[in-house]
């Protein structure tokens, strides 16, 4: 952002780091990682409402995206989710899998898990858990989102990937590329 080398944005947020940790410590550490993750999971969030909006709204989204998807789960992806037999498309699928197999696992990374242990009263370790389970909640969810609408933009032709250097699309650029189309759009 500034035009340096990538090894002095380093250096520079890691004196930064190390700064904070020295000056605060463990609690100074929990705060900021609880601020950053807030800002993350809120832009997110955020974001994801509004790219859906742009994209005509959660019902037109996911009617597009059952038009151009292919596959053996294509003919339910315009509905909540398939039947209850369907590997991959159940509720009871859905429901393990981003209810709680995905959310409950980043609860408990190491990072959070620090982070848990640095509560500085019972009543926030307590609450902690739930806490995390929840913005994890939020966090999947809004990003499985904003994978959908780029997969429609795509289709679409309102967004064009860049192939990657080792073949195929660059995926991991689909959400950049699209803010960057949703910015450029003039504005309703």
């Amino acid at each position: 952002m500034f035009g340096w080398e990538y090894w002095q944005g380093c250096l520079l947020a890691m004196l930064v780091v190390v700064a904070y940790v020295a000056a605060g410590g463990m609690l100074s550490v929990a705060w900021t990682t609880l601020l950053q993750a807030g800002l993350m999971v809120a832009g997110v969030a955020a974001l994801s409402a509004y790219v859906v909006a742009q994209l005509g709204g959660l019902v037109e989204l996911n009617l597009k995206a059952a038009r151009v998807s292919q596959g053996p789960f294509h003919e339910w992806l315009a509905m909540p989710w398939g039947p209850l037999d369907a590997p991959l498309v159940s509720p009871l699928f859905n429901f393990t899998l981003f209810g709680l197999t995905v959310t409950l696992g980043l609860a408990v990374a190491p990072h959070v898990v620090n982070n848990a242990l640095a509560a500085s009263s019972e009543r926030h370790a307590k609450w902690g858990p739930l806490a995390c389970y929840l913005l994890g909640l939020a966090a999947i969810m809004s990003a499985s989102l904003l994978g959908l609408a780029a997969r429609v933009a795509e289709a679409d032709g309102l967004i064009q990937l860049e192939p990657h250097p080792l073949g195929g699309k660059w995926y991991d650029m689909a959400l950049p590329t699209l803010a960057d189309m949703i910015a450029a759009r003039p504005r309703r």
